[in-house]
């Protein structure tokens, strides 16, 4: 994905697949859409590829959670009453 990994040769990561956590704040003028912008932790795209080295996979949990809820175990910070 060039707008992700400007530069990088797919022949490089391997047909490795990512999980990443990311937000997408989107605006709207009226019935427009204004603007959109897109965040997500570049660390953990490069290390599930290979492209770094760091010792844990930064943000895999938290895109499985957010993808699956009883995937991944909650922090417990807040009770849940459902």
């Amino acid at each position: 994905m060039d707008w992700m990994l400007p530069g990088v040769d797919p022949s490089e990561t391997n047909d490795r697949t990512v999980q990443v956590p990311f937000v997408a704040v989107i605006t709207f003028k009226g019935d427009k859409l204004q603007s959109e912008r897109i965040y997500w932790d570049q660390a953990t795209v490069l290390k599930q590829l290979g492209l770094i080295k760091l010792d844990f996979v930064p943000g895999k949990a938290e895109a499985t959670k957010a993808a699956d809820q009883s995937a991944v175990p909650s922090n417990g910070l807040m009770d849940r009453h459902d």
